[in-house]
């Protein structure tokens, strides 16, 4: 579980336009304040990240997996939580959650990137080092 946690950190695609954050500054996750459609700054990607482990950690992986993967509040347009497992170079990796095509999820993940970097051992060396963070691809 702690591992998942730890992913989520990183796991949000974030592209386009999105609505402002919410007045305050700050966000509720318990008020559903901050949504997939509401991501617009760092500190949104943050929140939002925040957020979805605490919905794991409230309601369990199986209801997570299906939140994530269905709900508006978790996936709005080219904004979604996705969940990679963290593998040692040479290992295999695995993708626990991915909405937009579930069909990539399973062990034996491979991604390459456009600049040739291998995107689950960048996870990894990240993971490694500072245990949070950001990857660009």
């Amino acid at each position: 579980m702690e591992q998942c946690r730890r992913v989520f950190a990183i796991a949000v695609l974030l592209m386009g336009c999105f609505l402002p954050a919410t007045a305050s500054g700050s966000t509720s996750c318990e008020n559903h304040e901050i949504s997939a459609i509401a991501v617009r700054t760092t500190s949104d990607v943050e929140a939002f990240v925040r957020c979805a482990a605490e919905y794991l950690t409230e309601h369990g992986a199986v209801e997570a997996r299906r939140a994530f993967s269905e709900d508006e509040r978790w996936k709005h347009g080219p904004t979604y939580v996705f969940v990679d497992g963290i593998a040692m170079p040479g290992e295999e990796a695995t993708v626990y959650l991915y909405p937009p095509d579930p069909s990539k999820e399973g062990v034996g993940a491979w991604f390459i990137d456009t600049f040739g970097t291998d995107y689950f051992h960048e996870l990894y060396r990240m993971m490694s080092i500072v245990d949070a963070g950001w990857i660009y691809y």
